[in-house]
């Protein structure tokens, strides 16, 4: 294909020439074991790429996406995963029914909060956990924070306002990954 072509097609002014055209399975690879990260209505298309591909390279069971989540295959999405949303479960869970399902199945759902006395790593990050992610500007839903079972805060002793989106399910996902590794107090 000519360079011309393939600018073309590209949205980036700096294509990395690569291209590919893939059908996206419609089936939900479903596991009951592991850590889920939920994404309630984050809007930045690179958040939630980062967060997808931060949950496949901690070896989350998969990423469920609420309804108002920034499309998935928006390009600056798919170019945030780099590759990661062809290597994890991704489950559009609009009317929280699959998140419903695995609190049915034992799973516990984290929320983080200013409300609350506990920071993040004083909680026990092992067996079944859903990892909720909120909105950039509204932070998490009424609805799934209603769900929760476990409200945590990430401390944040500079004394910023909040993280960024994607930075704070990062922080809570490798906690997991460290306590799971390593055991709860290092």
């Amino acid at each position: 294909m000519g360079d011309s072509i393939f600018k073309s097609i590209s949205s980036t002014d700096n294509p990395q020439g690569v291209l590919a055209l893939v059908k996206m399975s419609q089936e939900e690879n479903y596991t009951n074991e592991g850590t889920y990260v939920l994404v309630d209505k984050v809007q930045d298309p690179g958040n939630l790429g980062t967060i997808v591909r931060t949950a496949h390279a901690a070896g989350c069971s998969g990423v469920i996406l609420t309804k108002g989540t920034v499309d998935l295959y928006n390009e600056k999405t798919l170019r945030s995963t780099m590759g990661s949303i062809f290597n994890i479960s991704i489950i559009e869970d609009y009317d929280l029914s699959f998140t419903r399902n695995l609190k049915s199945e034992g799973y516990k759902l984290v929320c983080s909060s200013l409300d609350t006395e506990y920071n993040f790593y004083d909680i026990d990050f092992s067996g079944k956990l859903i990892i909720t992610v909120g909105n950039e500007g509204n932070g998490i839903s009424k609805e799934i924070y209603n769900l929760s079972d476990i409200k945590v805060k990430i401390p944040m002793p500079g004394g910023a306002e909040s993280l960024n989106a994607a930075v704070a399910a990062s922080i809570m996902i490798y906690e997991g990954v460290r306590q799971n590794l390593f055991g709860k107090k290092v």
